[in-house]
């Protein structure tokens, strides 16, 4: 969802959204038993299995962003956004904070953890 754009120190647009899966996994695993042997072909041990051979696990992940795409003048842009995620089975928030910059001239980048992005584009000129 976009909001209105702000004008301070050039323009704003902010993004914001939010997203949310439940996922869910079954597997039936074959185990069979089997015997470890010695180098004189008797039987060192002898291996079982016991409980379920089904597996079910269920999860929920819900995260959401805000995004600020800044643009201070013609042909210069910033993005700057936080990322945060959830889910069920880690049960703890994990931000993820992000960066990009777009501008009309070669630049070299540190990238920010963990994203980071850059772009060059020529300016236009009229004729």
């Amino acid at each position: 969802m976009f909001l209105p754009t702000i004008r301070l120190g050039g323009s704003h647009q902010l993004k914001l959204g939010v997203d949310l899966e439940r996922q869910a996994f079954h597997q039936k695993s074959e185990r069979h038993p089997y015997q470890v042997m010695r180098g004189d072909d008797s039987v060192a041990r002898y291996v079982t299995f016991e409980g379920s051979p089904f597996m079910a696990r269920k999860n929920f992940e819900g995260s959401y962003y805000l995004q600020d795409a800044w643009t201070p003048r013609e042909g210069l842009l910033f993005e700057a956004g936080l990322r945060a995620e959830w889910n069920q089975i880690i049960r703890r928030v994990e931000p993820a904070p992000g960066w990009q910059w777009h501008g009309p001239r070669n630049f070299s980048v540190i990238p920010s953890s963990p994203r980071g992005g850059a772009d060059t584009t020529m300016p236009s000129r009229s004729m």
